[in-house]
């Protein structure tokens, strides 16, 4: 079995055993995360497309979503390191300037298919395949600054994307698997609850394990 599979196995496996004993507590902050994305898809829908006031929208609408993922990142990194995760923690980046920032970059960066879809319908697919390529090399920017690994926007930004290069076939498994088990998800609605704490301990588990291997 070629090495990036073999260690998407094991992330996927360690992280389903990291979430077996905090079951409910993950489901409610995924619920939590699902909820406060209805709402900003409700809010971006609200604009009318292909209007300048949509591109605002759905600026503003992926800043906060940006931002919630470094909380989400916080709250199942402490999960996949065996402590006690706190509902607080989805909060974490609100915490400084800086990480208002970067999550909403972060933000930005993962809303870039969603608006190129408004505008250019017909570059969704090229677009969908060329965010995911790209994205193994900012995905652990949330986790960076949850980890306080890194202590600036620039900083947050160059470290992902060092750290995705320097191991890229075992974080594109994961991107991958992330990508297809969120449609999945989307396509089944309920599924979604179920798939986001999944997704998210994957990914904090890969970290955990990508950043104590050589670069």
């Amino acid at each position: 079995m070629p090495s990036a599979l073999l260690f998407l196995r094991e992330c996927l496996n360690a992280a389903i055993d990291r979430l077996r004993g905090s079951v409910w507590l993950a489901l409610a902050a995924g619920a939590i995360y699902w909820i406060v994305t209805l709402l900003l898809v409700r809010i971006t829908a609200a604009f009318f497309h292909g209007t300048p006031a949509a591109v605002l929208g759905i600026l503003f609408c992926q800043g906060i979503f940006g931002i919630l993922l470094v909380g989400l990142a916080r709250f199942f990194l402490c999960l996949a390191d065996g402590e006690a995760a706190r509902f607080e923690d989805l909060l974490y980046g609100f915490g400084a300037l800086w990480k208002l920032v970067a999550g909403v970059l972060f933000g930005w960066l993962t809303g870039i298919v969603a608006l190129l879809s408004l505008l250019v319908p017909a570059a969704t697919p090229l677009a969908s395949i060329a965010v995911l390529c790209l994205f193994p090399l900012f995905m652990f920017g949330p986790f960076l600054i949850a980890d306080g690994a890194v202590s600036g926007v620039m900083e947050t930004f160059i470290e992902s994307f060092r750290l995705g290069i320097s191991h890229y076939a075992k974080t594109l498994a994961i991107a991958v698997t992330v990508a297809a088990l969120f449609v999945l998800g989307a396509l089944l609605v309920v599924g979604v609850l179920v798939n986001i704490p999944i997704c998210y301990a994957l990914v904090a588990v890969a970290y955990r394990s990508l950043v104590a291997q050589p670069r």
